[in-house]
């Protein structure tokens, strides 16, 4: 989901999801795997306009470091009329930099305080955790996909809408139970002891509202 679908030069991923990282871009600045996506389900963006871009304004998607400016801004850029971001995604270590920035002068003014949190409430956002979200301490696991990115933390405002027909983020499965995850029984042996099965899946990722959501990257701090 953190990646993207398209054909790129030297990154061929036609035949993967299209994910947030072509989803939740401009055209214009690169993503957190240096690329630029000019088009986005089928539309170029030059031609559709800001309706198609997440926003960039005050904090743009490289930030350096989780300072309290760059969550603020960076949340308020997502925001218009009633439309605000639901939950943030970030690392692990992510995490542990927003905690850095905010234990120091947490004012605790219950009983029983607790230290540190499971998920953190920002606005009207709640800020959890995916260790599956690009970051240092991610892997190029060959099974599961590269999560790994070396120049820092990914951070991941996210408004999924309403529910059902007009959600934001909607995630297609096909109809067809064959490719709706089916399984096509046991393989013949590959002459060892090992048995291999097969599951079939066909569908998509889209993003509907890619104005109202956006990414950072590169946090190192």
């Amino acid at each position: 989901m953190f990646h993207h679908g398209q054909a790129l030069p030297g990154d061929d991923r036609s035949a993967e999801i299209n994910g947030l990282e072509e989803a939740l871009t401009d055209g214009i600045n690169v993503t957190w795997t240096g690329a630029t996506f000019t088009s986005y389900g089928g539309q170029d963006r030059p031609s559709v306009g800001g309706a198609l871009n997440s926003p960039v304004g005050l904090i743009t998607p490289s930030v350096p470091s989780m300072s309290f400016r760059a969550l603020q801004h960076s949340y308020l850029s997502t925001c218009i009329g009633s439309e605000h971001p639901a939950i943030r995604v970030t690392t692990n270590r992510g995490m542990g930099y927003i905690s850095e920035t905010f234990l120091p002068h947490q004012i605790v003014d219950v009983v029983d305080p607790e230290i540190n949190w499971p998920g953190l409430k920002f606005n009207q956002a709640k800020i959890v955790v995916s260790q599956y979200a690009p970051g240092a301490d991610g892997v190029n696991d060959p099974d599961l996909g590269n999560y790994l990115d070396t120049d820092g933390e990914t951070f991941w405002w996210l408004n999924p809408g309403p529910q059902g027909d007009d959600a934001y983020l909607r995630f297609y499965i096909a109809q067809s139970p064959k490719f709706a995850f089916g399984f096509t029984g046991f393989k013949g042996a590959r002459d060892d002891n090992m048995v291999a099965g097969q599951i079939l899946f066909g569908g998509n990722f889209s993003c509907r509202a890619p104005r109202l959501q956006r990414g950072l990257y590169n946090i190192a701090k």
